[in-house]
């Protein structure tokens, strides 16, 4: 027992190491791990790390799984999941006849890989800093989501017969109970809840515990019986969840040991002239299922985000295969080649999916820098970066996409548009909505630090109902009117207004026009008297 403990923290610390050492995944290390390790015949404990693989990966679902909030993630639930399992039906029309599966197994394998990475889309929202953004919190619910779906796979897959139909009863059966056992402990939380303090961490520890000696006693009553109880390790996570609040040591520790447990053992596995063969076949499946996850996460995001740049950006991210996919292989013996192949292309999948995420994010700036409009442009690449606040009045389609991310960017952004209902759904973040009809009975603004406003609009009446609020509040800002192919606007600006600054846009660039914008800023900031 503890040659086999020495052996996983011994291949845990090289997987750091070495990662660290030359910045390659550290599943991508694992894998080769368990390869050279295969090569060289040595001999590891594979079974227990496929075991340990399958407690961690419950455990981690659980910890992401907010038992307080759980019914707020209802509707997400059945529409990611129906789109999951419809995913899965077209990828075994795809894998039956490339690995000659059965049915059965091609459509528990198929809808594995259409399953999204967790460790995969994490690394890729932590890198690229998205955990404040709606497409990163977005694809992190869907990853948990997905997790449900795949660890009833492994249930299924691990302790059931798939062929006989009283297996799949004990397996549902399984599912229920710890399903009751989970309301049970939600209702038991809510009303101790407010006789435990919340701030010791004694009385939580203690309530923990009792809860777990419960989860312990369903795990082993189900077993007794003859029924699957890995579902329990789910368990265990989502009370620990509920219990403490600050988990990310532990989900930075089993992230790890999953590494560990699962791609040094997937390494083992790996046959290069299986590779060699199986290359046209492989680059079929990662392309195919790549195609089916995109389109069908965008047709199940739709429902629940309006904004398509956001859509397409959390369907990436949703993108990279599970893990998931490689303990069905192990559990449904499928051959060594056909493992092979799944595990060749799950992990492709997961290390090449931060570069597409990163060449679409790319794609997509460049396209909307270029027709997004001259504000939101100046804005977006922070050249009134010394202001506390951005104006955007009547919006477009464009200008939304603009806008959902400047909420990001800016202390406060106030949008000023006649149709609400079109910004709010857009689920825009940190921003004032001010209706433009009723603009004047809006004199509870907060803009006595702001030093200046960007305003981009065309219509001469809205014009002198912003400038009208905004001068019985601060009388000294500085305003800034983009007039595109409007003269009589900037006219009509410069003959009735003071400190107001039109800027006529027509036939030029995005550049020109930032330039402009700094060079006006820059310039009456010059002229201030210094203190």
């Amino acid at each position: 027992m503890y040659y086999k403990i020495s052996i996983i923290c011994f291949g845990l610390s090289i997987i750091k190491f070495i990662s660290s050492l030359i910045g390659i995944d550290s599943f991508s290390i694992g894998i080769i791990l368990g390869f050279l390790a295969n090569y060289f015949n040595l001999i590891l404990p594979i079974n227990p790390m496929q075991e340990g693989g399958i407690f961690i990966t419950m455990l981690r679902a659980g910890l992401h799984i907010d038992i307080k909030n759980l019914n707020k993630y209802i509707s997400s639930m059945v529409v990611i999941g129906f789109s999951t399992i419809f995913s899965g039906i077209f990828g075994m029309l795809i894998l039956k006849p490339i690995l000659l599966l059965n049915n059965i197994q091609s459509f528990i394998i198929s809808t594995g890989m259409c399953l999204s990475s967790t460790i995969a889309c994490q690394k890729i929202i932590e890198d690229n800093d998205l955990l404040h953004t709606k497409h990163g919190q977005t694809a992190l619910v869907g990853t948990v989501i997905q997790d449900l779906i795949g660890i009833f796979l492994i249930i299924l897959t691990k302790s059931s017969d798939l062929y006989n139909v009283h297996s799949y009863i004990k397996t549902i059966i399984s599912i229920l109970i710890a399903a009751i056992f989970l309301k049970i402990s939600k209702n038991f939380f809510e009303m101790i809840s407010h006789k435990i303090n919340q701030k010791n961490k004694e009385d939580k520890v203690a309530v923990l515990i009792f809860l777990l000696s419960g989860c312990f006693l369903l795990s082993y009553k189900l077993d007794l019986y003859g029924m699957p109880n890995e579902i329990t390790f789910l368990l265990f996570g989502i009370l620990f969840n509920a219990f403490f609040i600050k988990q990310e040591y532990l989900l930075s520790l089993t992230q790890e040991l999953l590494i560990c447990f699962l791609f040094i053992s997937c390494g083992t596995n790996i046959n290069l002239l299986d590779f060699i063969y199986s290359i046209k076949d492989i680059v079929e499946i990662l392309f195919m299922f790549s195609v089916i996850k995109i389109l069908f996460n965008y047709a199940a995001l739709s429902i629940f985000l309006t904004n398509r740049e956001e859509i397409m950006k959390t369907a990436i991210l949703l993108m990279p295969f599970s893990e998931i996919s490689v303990f069905l292989c192990v559990f449904m013996k499928i051959t060594d080649k056909n493992a092979s192949i799944i595990i060749f292309t799950t992990t492709i999948s997961m290390v090449t999916t931060k570069y597409i995420y990163s060449l679409v994010e790319r794609i997509l700036y460049n396209s909307r820098k270029n027709t997004i409009g001259i504000a939101n442009y100046a804005a977006r690449t922070r050249i009134v970066e010394m202001n506390d606040y951005i104006v955007f009045v009547g919006l477009n389609d464009y200008s939304l996409e603009a806008a959902t991310e400047l909420g990001y960017l800016f202390k406060k952004s106030i949008i000023i548009d006649n149709n609400l209902e079109k910004i709010i759904k857009s689920e825009i973040s940190d921003c004032f909505f001010m209706d433009a009809r009723f603009v004047d009975t809006y004199k509870i603004i907060d803009l006595k630090k702001a030093n200046s406003f960007v305003i981009n609009i065309n219509n001469k009446n809205i014009v002198t109902s912003i400038i009208k609020i905004i001068r019985e509040i601060n009388k000294t800002i500085k305003l800034y009117i983009l007039c595109s192919k409007r003269e009589d606007l900037k006219h009509y600006i410069i003959l009735n207004y003071d400190n107001i600054y039109p800027l006529i846009i027509q036939g030029k660039t995005n550049e020109d026009v930032a330039t402009m914008i700094v060079e006006e800023i820059q310039q009456d900031d010059d002229q201030k008297p210094s203190n």
